[in-house]
């Protein structure tokens, strides 16, 4: 490829990535922070709570199979309804060990 052809690319890149909804950033407490707020800014309350504390959960399940620094990299990127689609994944995961231990 040549250098134009990369500098092309690299415009295009980030042009769409500029394009979709805000996503978690886990570089530090601060930038998840300021990323959690401002995917949340235009949500009513209720999905507010729903996005902060799936984002709670899922991090403290990541932490657990995968360690602290594991688990931040796999939420990193991820925008509100990626983490509302994980975090439902998860519950029916545990719902069906549950139905499983109650057999």
């Amino acid at each position: 490829m040549t250098f134009k052809n990369t500098i092309i690319a690299i415009c295009l890149a980030l042009t769409l990535t500029a394009c979709g909804e805000p996503t978690l950033d886990t570089t530090s407490k601060e930038t998840m922070k300021a990323s959690l707020k401002e995917m949340t800014k235009d949500m009513d309350a209720e999905n507010k709570a729903k996005v902060e504390i799936g984002t709670l959960i899922l991090a403290e399940t990541y932490a657990k199979e995968l360690g602290k620094d594991e688990a931040l990299k796999k939420l990193d990127g991820l925008s509100a309804d990626d983490i509302l689609e994980k975090l439902a994944e998860i519950e029916a995961q545990e719902k069906a060990k549950r139905a499983n231990r109650n057999k």
